[in-house]
């Protein structure tokens, strides 16, 4: 039997982990990326940077990529793809708690793909993390809430907000993520663009402010006040008698 001591040293290091990391095979790295989860904690800044300088973000992408079904890393099959999915989007998701890596051209670039993660698989138990990865992407970088905006993000949040658990840690979330955006995208953009969801919106906030209990209730009070006293009044007024009728 072994000994607790024997067993301890048959445990990888992180140091280990990152070899696998930047190895030459896909095996390598995946299985590298499937130990450095024990490793990682989201208060570990310093660790997780390591990983994500370690792995690359070339073989995330392919990754992603696989596990929707776009591509192929080695050594996968397509009975595998949820699995690579959702090792992907939480490794994406911790690597996005590192405000440099949340800002940086190669995670804002995969804000388009996480869209249509969430609209394809709006019921998996990673949607937390894909709408984590939104809102720390979108808040890390002025880029990010650009792409966000110009790849249908607002779209989709409006048509997935009524789907969401009244108190759940995603609706609060999403909220965030549409606070963001009114924060740093023009109201005349939005009321141009995407006026009927701008409406659904604001129903729900609306809804949702007389829900909520914390200070989250404020922001949306003040997000309400934007909307409702703006220029656009007229045309969000006639959009708004149509969603409730």
């Amino acid at each position: 039997m072994n000994t607790d001591k024997e067993q301890q040293m048959q445990v990888p290091s992180l140091e280990d982990c990152l070899k696998l990391l930047s190895g030459e095979s896909d095996e390598q790295r995946l299985a590298g990326l499937l130990l450095v989860t024990k490793y990682c904690n989201k208060d570990d800044h310093d660790s997780i940077l390591k990983v994500y300088n370690a792995i690359g973000a070339q073989f995330l992408d392919r990754l992603l990529r696989t596990g929707m079904g776009k591509g192929k890393v080695a050594g996968s099959g397509s009975d595998d793809r949820d699995a690579y999915l959702h090792l992907c989007i939480t490794i994406l998701a911790a690597f996005c708690r590192v405000p440099d890596i949340a800002a940086s051209a190669d995670m804002v670039s995969k804000i388009p793909l996480v869209l249509e993660v969430l609209e394809k698989e709006s019921a998996s138990s990673y949607v937390e993390d894909c709408y984590e990865i939104l809102f720390l992407t979108s808040t890390a970088s002025e880029n990010g809430v650009a792409i966000l905006f110009e790849s249908g993000g607002l779209n989709l949040l409006a048509t997935q907000l009524p789907l969401l658990s009244d108190g759940s840690q995603v609706l609060e979330l999403s909220l965030r993520i549409i606070q963001v955006i009114f924060s740093k995208i023009s109201l005349d953009a939005i009321v141009s663009r995407h006026l009927s969801e701008l409406s659904t919106v604001v129903v729900f906030v609306a809804r949702q402010f007389g829900i909520m209990q914390n200070a989250l209730k404020f922001d949306l009070l003040q997000l309400l006040c934007v909307i409702l006293t703006s220029d656009h009044s007229a045309p969000l007024n006639k959009a708004l008698r149509a969603n409730v009728e």
